[in-house]
């Protein structure tokens, strides 16, 4: 379905397609312009929803390229391995943007890039690789490892059974209900995570604050350090080793998992 935006030379479209699949699915999303959406359905299909724009600033005829998209979208599918938006004709995509909604299997294996756009992925159980330029990445309800990073933009993750690596260049991150191994880092931006660190965690930012908050019956190794900053704890720090007040070495309830946390310009607050 295709049709004219009101102002020049911009239209828009809709593609649907319903996908059939059996036991564990692997879906590869790349979209350079426009966002995606994803949440569990039914294990036997994929349902597939493209939102198309197509601008042009310099004439043409953009219901026909809208048109071409919608009719023969970049869907491709060998059994259980399905790939979306890889356009190795790179004119085909020039102006265009399409956004993706998805409905997949709970247990889908999912990698997704988008150049510049936001990604929202909830309640998927399998593995996650979620990557963009430019955009904010928000991941709920996962329980398998979680890969997640974005050179400009906000992430926030909640409720994760799996390991958790999550990267921003500028942005802040925040996370909730962590319960296994975390990395976390920022080039710019605040960090805020919590959770019960069963294995280590380790969260750097250059340029912000950092707050954790961490299950009272949390066992482990504390490292901590600011370069330009401060310090604050409530938990029941043993065998101390301050080493002055940017930095802070020690046990909670007895030691357990390395939890590292530094700065280089912003402060620390542990509770």
């Amino acid at each position: 379905m295709a049709g004219k935006l009101p102002g020049a030379n911009a239209a828009q479209g809709t593609f649907q397609r319903t996908l059939q699949v059996t036991n564990q699915v692997s879906i590869d999303i790349a979209t350079g312009s426009g966002g995606v959406n994803v949440r569990p359905g039914n294990s036997s299909q994929v349902l597939v929803t493209g939102h198309v724009k197509v601008t042009n600033w310099f004439g043409g005829d953009v219901q026909q390229r809208v048109k071409k998209v919608v009719d023969n979208p970049p869907i491709h599918q060998n059994r259980n391995e399905i790939s979306i938006g890889h356009i190795t004709n790179s004119g085909f995509l020039q102006n265009v943007s399409i956004s993706y909604d998805l409905i997949v299997p709970p247990q889908t294996y999912l990698r997704s890039y988008t150049g510049s756009g936001n990604q929202n992925i909830e309640g998927l159980r399998g593995q996650l690789e979620i990557e963009t330029g430019s955009g904010d990445l928000k991941l709920s309800d996962i329980g398998g490892t979680i890969r997640a990073e974005t050179g400009s933009g906000d992430i926030q993750i909640y409720r994760i059974k799996g390991n958790v690596r999550a990267e921003t260049g500028s942005g802040d991150i925040e996370l909730r209900g962590v319960r296994g191994p975390l990395k976390a880092a920022a080039g710019s931006g605040d960090i805020a995570a919590e959770g019960n660190p069963t294995s280590g965690w380790t969260v750097h930012t250059a340029s912000g604050d950092i707050r954790l908050k961490l299950a009272s019956e949390a066992a482990f190794d504390l490292d901590v350090h600011t370069d330009s900053g401060s310090i604050s704890t409530s938990q029941p720090i043993t065998a101390q080793d301050a080493r002055g007040p940017k930095e802070l070495r020690g046990k909670v309830h007895g030691g357990g998992v390395l939890v590292e946390v530094a700065t280089a310009s912003g402060d620390i607050e542990i509770q």
